[in-house]
């Protein structure tokens, strides 16, 4: 029986400080049946120069030519999450990952999340969305290790709670491999700005129609640096919970809003399959009309939904502010 080969879309944008390390930490992986599909956002650097070396060079070591495949845009989709997105109509494998520019990924990353998504699909259905998320390593622009646990650096929950998932996110994209049949679910997105990532969405769709494993172990080095989009802070910190409390109510109100948008996207997406599941449905409601509720009433609904931030001072602020 044939190992499946693993799609692993990469959407870079300005990266040639990192690209390399990243490719090379591929090339590297113990499971070799995987297909890298990369989609530079018209990048204003040497990124896709970058990449055609190193495809040409890999090529020239004998790699098969289809193994790496730079696919062509002529307009920016200007944001990660729309270029994975649209990624995602090239796929072709039952399993698929997403990957970041500028991380470095353990030799036996693809290998043990593959071995974990097939156990969660043999223990349910096949059939059924899957989603496997894993730690990371937080590292500085060296490689230089910060914390050995990123769910432990940022305080965030493991557990796969889709109440929780309504209002803040846990799953970190470069961990994720998702299975075909939640990409069908996730194809259907059309416009990402109603998405607050790609990683949050698939999640919800993980935990509303089918599973979402957590493997608790590192499987990449998540490095930090002046450029992230979206970067790890110790949560704990002080100057972090300085900062969380100064950015203030309108800037929590503003991210509620969104997060209340794209859950009404998503009952917009699939009100069909949701009829199959009234309890989850009425749930998704509520939180799609949270803004129609009066504070104690939308205090209630937290609270009899489980749907509360993790931490403290998350929680506390979601009933003050939220």
């Amino acid at each position: 029986m044939s190992k499946p080969v693993v799609d692993i879309l990469l959407a870079t944008y300005n990266g040639e400080k990192y690209i390399e390390e990243l490719l090379e930490s591929i090339c590297e992986q113990t499971y070799k049946e995987w297909h890298l599909l990369i989609q530079d956002d018209c990048s204003k650097d040497r990124t896709r120069e970058f990449l055609i070396n190193f495809r040409n060079k890999c090529i020239s070591k004998g790699m098969d030519p289809k193994k790496i495949e730079i696919l062509n845009n002529e307009h920016r989709y200007g944001s990660a999450k729309a270029n994975f997105i649209n990624m995602l109509s090239h796929c072709r494998s039952d399993y698929i990952m997403f990957c970041d520019q500028d991380d470095v990924w353990h030799t036996d990353k693809v290998e043990k999340t593959l071995k974990y998504i097939k156990k969660i699909e043999k223990k349910y259905s096949k059939g059924m969305p899957a989603l496997v998320h894993t730690d990371l390593r937080v590292v500085d622009q060296h490689l230089n290790p910060l914390s050995e646990s990123f769910f432990s650096y940022m305080n965030l929950w493991k557990n796969a709670d889709i109440n929780r998932l309504l209002i803040q996110n846990n799953i970190t994209g470069c961990t994720v491999m998702i299975n075909r049949s939640l990409c069908d679910y996730l194809k259907k997105v059309q416009d990402s700005s109603y998405i607050l990532m790609h990683d949050h969405f698939a999640g919800l769709i993980a935990g509303v129609f089918g599973n979402i494993g957590f493997l608790d172990l590192p499987t990449i080095d998540y490095r930090q640096h002046d450029h992230n989009s979206v970067g790890a802070a110790d949560a704990r910190s002080l100057s972090y919970l300085l900062h969380r409390y100064r950015m203030g109510k309108d800037e929590f109100r503003r991210s509620l809003e969104a997060s209340v948008n794209q859950i009404k996207y998503f009952l917009e997406l699939y009100n069909e399959e949701l009829e199959k599941l009234p309890d989850k449905k009425s749930c998704l409601e509520g939180f799609a009309h949270l803004f129609n509720m009066k504070k104690i009433k939308r205090c209630y609904f937290y609270m009899r939904n489980h749907v509360m931030k993790y931490g403290f001072l998350r929680k506390v602020m979601q009933i003050i502010w939220g």
